[in-house]
């Protein structure tokens, strides 16, 4: 029996004790699948956007026996996933980012960033800016780059965002529902999805109906996305902003029951 888990940095596990190579069996989906005795893997990549961790997914569905139980945690809405014309390193798909892209002083950015590492020794905090401002330099040379410039000035919106990720979303329930794979969505944002009188666009508010009928796990009495849930609960944040071990251990704690249930009706 297999456990796939698909999302962001925040289901690789990217700051975790244990993480290597591209995952962690410390973040809350891995716990889960220990705690039932599956097997486990990912399909979670750092930086990943929503209409990516739909993609990953399928592929692997495509191309490997079907899990027995996928958990997806969607990521922030303002990434988005283009397709260039030619692949610069390995795959034509790249990711857009509001905040790594259409910035013009890195320094800007570090500096809000740094506050997060106050509590560091002055030589790791003054290795982690000299980190970020060396990849957003890089970024800043890209093709993407000159396309987010764009993006981002005429083309994104709140709306924009929740249009784009909801489609995802739907796309990819849709396509486990065909196939008969069973899922269950989880987010690390709860404006993914939005009550329906908190916007006005009428095709918006048609997906939202939609996407609410698939398995969702939330968190806490104020049915929080993982991030939100985690900062609310005052868990301890890795350099980068990532939830670290106690926040996935409290998550899988508080979602276990949720996923007994869903292999119940699933007849796992």
């Amino acid at each position: 029996m297999l456990l796939l888990s698909a999302g962001c940095s925040l289901i690789s596990g990217y700051e975790l004790s244990d993480w290597n190579q591209g995952h962690s069996l410390k973040v809350w989906p891995a716990l889960w699948a220990n705690s039932i005795g599956y097997d486990y893997r990912t399909v979670a990549k750092n930086g990943l956007s929503n209409e990516s961790i739909a993609r990953e997914v399928i592929h692997y569905c495509e191309n490997n026996t079907h899990p027995d139980m996928i958990a997806v945690q969607w990521t922030y809405l303002c990434r988005y996933e283009i397709r260039l014309n030619y692949a610069v390193q390995g795959t034509n798909f790249k990711q857009l980012s509001s905040w790594s892209y259409i910035v013009d002083d890195h320094d800007v950015i570090v500096e809000r960033m740094s506050s997060r590492w106050a509590d560091l020794p002055e030589e790791e905090q003054q290795k982690l800016k000299k980190g970020i401002k060396d990849h957003l330099e890089e970024i800043s040379k890209s093709a993407e780059s000159r396309i987010a410039n764009v993006w981002f000035e005429l083309v994104n919106c709140r709306e924009t965002e929740l249009y784009h990720s909801l489609r995802a979303v739907n796309y990819l329930k849709n396509y486990l529902e065909n196939k008969k794979i069973n899922y269950i969505f989880s987010m690390s944002e709860e404006i993914l999805l939005p009550e329906e009188n908190a916007v006005t666009d009428i095709y918006i508010k048609d997906l939202i109906k939609e996407v609410r009928t698939a398995p969702w796990i939330l968190f806490g009495e104020k049915n929080r996305g993982f991030t939100r849930w985690a900062e609310d609960q005052k868990f301890k944040m890795g350099p980068h902003y990532h939830p670290l071990e106690d926040a996935h251990f409290n998550a899988y704690e508080l979602s276990k029951d949720k996923l007994q249930t869903a292999l119940l009706k699933s007849g796992c």
